[in-house]
């Protein structure tokens, strides 16, 4: 246990590697008041079993942070690292990718991101200019240079505890977190090739998106989440002009538990004919989280 002094209305973040660390650890992180009543609580907060905590104090004082192993359980190789702090902390970018060759702009979604001032891409492969800054969000500007391999990056925000995913892509991309695409009967059209970039932020959400093909011809509708480190578990969907649903994945194989599971779904579907189709993806479970990000990659 670690005893720690707060200011009321201060937001602090608490974050633990262990099993990302390829530690035994399955551990928890617990928020206590001075007379020990619990206040807050984590456990599998990543999807492979690591805590995560941000929490605002009511008011000033003395509280206790405890670490622990889930149900108590504990072992000699039990390791964990802990990073706390009212550091900067990053949730996601959004959109979470761009397109190389390309200038890109994206909003950080987090706490305590009022002092962002620098974001680079990977190993400095591109900076990013911050054009605003407050609590909770940070807007940022990026050329992408045309050189940068697509891919899954690392954006790293000064003075933050984590970096967060950037996937550069040779596609276009299009951002739909404002819920415009959660009308069946009005799907959002593109064009393919495109990503979407979305969040299924509440419950039973579904995002819709409309194209068209000239013939018949195989598409793939391929879903990015878990994989980017966050705990949505999408499900891709195809309809053809009638509303007949063509095919749909989850998983796109059995997971054996003995690795990080794999939920996010690789749909390749032979369309029979030209014409209109609509792509939806949706939470398989039908859950909803403003942390519930993903991207979907539709393409010939």
């Amino acid at each position: 246990s670690f005893l720690l002094d707060a200011q009321a209305g201060c937001v602090l973040t608490f974050d633990v590697l262990a099993t990302r660390l390829g530690a035994n650890t399955d551990a928890v992180i617990t928020i206590l008041d001075e007379a020990g009543e619990e206040l807050a609580y984590s456990d599998d907060y990543y999807g492979f079993k690591d805590p995560h905590l941000k929490y605002r104090f009511p008011k000033s004082g003395s509280y206790y942070l405890r670490i622990s192993g889930s149900s108590e359980a504990g072992c000699d190789t039990c390791d964990y690292r802990l990073v706390a702090g009212a550091m900067p902390h990053v949730d996601m970018a959004m959109p979470g990718g761009g397109t190389r060759g390309k200038s890109v702009e994206f909003s950080l979604r987090g706490v305590n991101l009022e002092s962002v001032k620098e974001v680079v891409l990977g190993d400095g492969l591109a900076r990013g200019e911050v054009i605003g800054a407050g609590f909770g969000e940070a807007r940022v500007r990026m050329e992408i240079p045309e050189g940068v391999e697509p891919g899954e990056y690392r954006l790293h925000v000064r003075g933050a505890t984590l970096p967060v995913p950037f996937v550069v892509s040779p596609y276009p991309e299009v951002t739909v977190a404002d819920g415009s695409a959660r009308n069946r009967k009005d799907p959002v059209p593109v064009r393919l090739p495109v990503v979407a970039n979305g969040v299924l932020d509440r419950p039973r959400a579904a995002d819709h998106f409309v194209f068209r093909i000239d013939e018949p011809k195989a598409v793939l509708l391929e879903a990015h989440a878990m994989q980017l480190g966050f705990l949505t578990d999408p499900l891709v969907a195809v309809y053809d002009e009638n509303g007949e649903r063509i095919a749909y994945q989850d998983e796109p194989t059995t997971n054996t538990g003995k690795e990080p599971a794999n939920m996010d779904p690789h749909l390749v579907v032979k369309l029979p004919k030209a014409g209109r189709y609509v792509a939806l993806v949706r939470d398989a479970q039908f859950r909803g989280d403003a942390a519930f990000f993903y991207r979907l990659t539709m393409k010939e």
